[in-house]
């Protein structure tokens, strides 16, 4: 991605004109960096959440809270995957525009970043349904 970017940079400031490939690999890139990103970001705990209720429950409601958030994010990664699935087929007989790949590569993205928060979403109920040692 940096690579596109910076050749798209490079070409407009220098350039007669910039290759017009470059915004579609780049948004291309882009996809699949999120998609490929997120998982670890779900295991890690490193996505934006709001702690304010947090620090107003109990731990045994916290834990509660946490276990339902997380219920409610794997049902929806659930759906999206399946959809995605269905998405993705869609792109089989079209290409995109300046690159000439099927568009089924680029909404592949979508199934890869829904599966992932369901891979990494159940591996975190997992680790909540396990017995803490205390």
């Amino acid at each position: 991605m940096i690579a596109v970017v910076a050749l798209q940079v490079f070409a407009r400031a220098f350039l007669e004109k910039a290759p017009p490939w470059t915004e579609e690999a780049s948004r291309i890139c882009f996809l699949y960096l999120i998609a490929f990103g997120i998982g670890p970001a779900i295991r890690d705990k490193k996505l934006v959440r709001l702690e304010l209720l947090n620090s107003y429950l109990s731990p045994k409601a916290n834990h509660i809270l946490q276990f339902c958030i997380q219920i409610f994010i794997t049902a929806l990664a659930l759906i999206l995957t399946y959809q995605s699935y269905k998405f993705v087929s869609t792109g089989i007989y079209e290409t995109s525009p300046a690159l000439g790949i099927q568009m089924s590569f680029l909404f592949a993205s979508m199934l890869l970043l829904s599966a992932s928060t369901l891979v990494f979403t159940l591996e975190a109920l997992a680790k909540q349904l396990r017995p803490n040692p205390q």
